[in-house]
């Protein structure tokens, strides 16, 4: 049946047209929401500070998987993740910012 094929060609494109318009309003409104709650400054800090937070923890997680693990490893991994996740918890519009410039 050709037309059931195109109906869902057509459905398919649609369906992403829209996706990527929901994450360009995702996108859009944490900037509002940044621009309206943090200074630039503030915003910069945050950036290299999650970035480092986040270097720690891939770091950590790679070390679990590279050599026997030990529990201070496992604590430190831990600590590391815990860090990240605070950031995303606290200040969600800007990992969501963070995320789409990368």
């Amino acid at each position: 049946m050709p037309e059931d094929k195109e109906l869902k060609q057509s459905l398919d494109s649609l369906n992403n047209l829209l996706s990527e318009i929901s994450q360009s309003l995702t996108v859009l409104s944490a900037m509002k929401v940044a621009e309206e709650f943090y200074s630039k400054e503030e915003r910069m800090t945050f950036y290299k500070k999650y970035e480092q937070y986040q270097e720690q923890a891939e770091k950590a997680r790679a070390d679990l998987y590279d050599r026997p693990a030990t529990k201070e490893m496992m604590d430190i991994a831990a600590e590391a993740n815990k860090r990240v996740m605070e950031c995303k918890e606290k200040h969600p519009a800007l990992v969501t910012l963070y995320r789409n410039s990368r």
